[in-house]
Formats: C-alpha cells, sequence, structure tokens
C-alpha cells in the first residue's frame, strides 16, 4: 500500500505527488534472512569450484595460455651449442627457478641418452651470477657462469640459450632407462615446455635422482629421488616440496613411468 499527499507552496499551488511506502514488518525481513544467506553459500561455493577445478583438472591447461619464463628467472630450457644436435636431446638442459633460497638443480645430456644431474648457486643473484658444480662430470666444482638475457655465459665464452617452446615440437620415445624428458598427461600443453620434467639417470650402483620440470613454463621447480635398482628403471621420489607425497613409487617401462597413484609419464624427444 502507498500514501499520497500534496502541499501547498508559497504561491497556493499544489506541489508535486510523493509517493512514501511505510517501513517492511518485522517479519517480513527475517524472511529475507534464509534467502541471503542461501545466496551467499551458493556464491563461496561456487569460488571454491572454481579454484579447485582450476588446480586438479588435467583438462585446464589446454584452455590456459602458458607463460613466457621471466627474464630475471634462471629456471628454464636450455641448449649447449657444444653438444646440440636438432631432433634430439643432446646438448640439453633444463634448470630449476631456484625460488626464494640460494641454490639450483639441473639436468641434462650431452649424448642424449645418458641424463646428469647438477646442483648450482647464485653468488651474486643482484648481478646475475651463479657457481655450476660440474665435478661429478670432471669438471670444475665452481665455473663462474654469468646470467643475463635468458642466457648462461661461460669464463670460457660458451653460452647456453633459453629456448621459450620446443623446437619442432616433442614426440614419444624410449630409452634404456629413466633418464629423459617427459610430459605430465596432468599438466602437459603441447608445444610449450608447460607440463615437461627431465630426469637424470642415476649411475652404475642407481644413487641419487633429481627431477627438474615445471607446470606452467615458467616457473621450473626440483625435487629428489632415488633409484631402487642398478637398471635405473624404478624410482621413489619425494614430491613433498610440491604438497605431494614423500616417497611415491614409480617403474619405468617402454618410454613410460608408470606412478603408484595412477599417472604415468610419457618419455618424449624434439621432433615430429
Amino acid at each position: 500500500m502507498s500514501f499520497e499527499y500534496y502541499e501547498k507552496d508559497s504561491g497556493g499551488r499544489l506541489s508535486a505527488l510523493v509517493d512514501r511506502q511505510p517501513p517492511m514488518p518485522k517479519w517480513e525481513v527475517e524472511s529475507r534472512r534464509p534467502v541471503q544467506c542461501m545466496l551467499v553459500t551458493f556464491s563461496l561455493t561456487l569460488l571454491s569450484g572454481v579454484y579447485l577445478y582450476s588446480k586438479y583438472c588435467p583438462c585446464l591447461p589446454y584452455f590456459v595460455k602458458s607463460k613466457a619464463p621471466d627474464s630475471a628467472s634462471l629456471g628454464g630450457f636450455y641448449t649447449d651449442p657444444n653438444h646440440y644436435e636438432a631432433g634430439t636431446l643432446k646438448g640439453a638442459r633444463m634448470l630449476s627457478s631456484g625460488g626464494s633460497g640460494d641454490t639450483f638443480t639441473l639436468v641434462g645430456s650431452d649424448d642424449g641418452t645418458r641424463f646428469w644431474g647438477l646442483t648450482g648457486r647464485f653468488t651474486d643473484k643482484a648481478a646475475g651470477k651463479v657457481a655450476i658444480d660440474f665435478s661429478s662430470k670432471g669438471g670444475p666444482a665452481d665455473a663462474s657462469v654469468t646470467f643475463a638475457a635468458g642466457k648462461l655465459t661461460f669464463g670460457d665464452g660458451n653460452s647456453w640459450t633459453r629456448l621459450p617452446s620446443p623446437p619442432d615440437g616433442l614426440r614419444p620415445t624410449a630409452g634404456s632407462n629413466a633418464g629423459g624428458l617427459y610430459t605430465d598427461p596432468g599438466h602437459y600443453k603441447a608445444g610449450t615446455f608447460v607440463g615437461t620434467r627431465m630426469l637424470s639417470s642415476g649411475d652404475a650402483s642407481g644413487g641419487a635422482l633429481a627431477v627438474v620440470g615445471s607446470n606452467d613454463g615458467a616457473t621450473f621447480w626440483s625435487v629428489p629421488g632415488r633409484f631402487g635398482d642398478k637398471a635405473g628403471r624404478k624410482l621413489v621420489v619425494d614430491f613433498s616440496p610440491r604438497g605431494g607425497p614423500l616417497d611415491l613409487l614409480g617403474a619405468y617401462s617402454a618410454g613410460k613411468i608408470g606412478w603408484m597413484d595412477g599417472n604415468a609419464w610419457t618419455q618424449v624427444v624434439f621432433g615430429q
């Protein structure tokens, strides 16, 4: 119901019509509160669902544009011109970003068959100065390297160049052991390094395992592991730094690593 009234102005004329609404009854105010609560709850549930879908849905990366590596970040996929050969993983190297710490991990191969794992550290982050321990390969323990504009330049003049994407794409392959480059179907996006991982081959006794990978193509992480046999086909990897299991078991066979959680990584090499 509405109430109308007229006022006379100073000239004796009628003023404009004003429509006044009476206050809402208390019972009506209280009856609307459950509806408001339901709408708030629905909105929060919807937002939570979108977040969980974006985090865990395997198909989402196909619809999300991959990020480019940060020019100030060390992490990425590099090639060494002293070893690189098109269509192979000879001279390939994958480095972790280092995060907030001063150390980083790199996995690479000179012959495209055996993959080694090394460590490095920042000696002057502001100046892009790092030192890499090549002693396990018969090289210097603290090779001085300068990082700038997507390149790692060594004292002898050699430079590793970071690639923005895989040249000629990636195709499945199979090696003699777990060392190599892989794609994770839960994250991989064709034509990019999104969802790629590189694993070291270990040594004659099995030994330590290094894993470097990326879920978005921009930030490259590393996790440690170990081989459970001398052939390098049984793996135990600590994914706890990534919020995963502490000791996830995996087995290599015919170009794939099958994990105990049901996931399977596919071994790949450059080329169509």
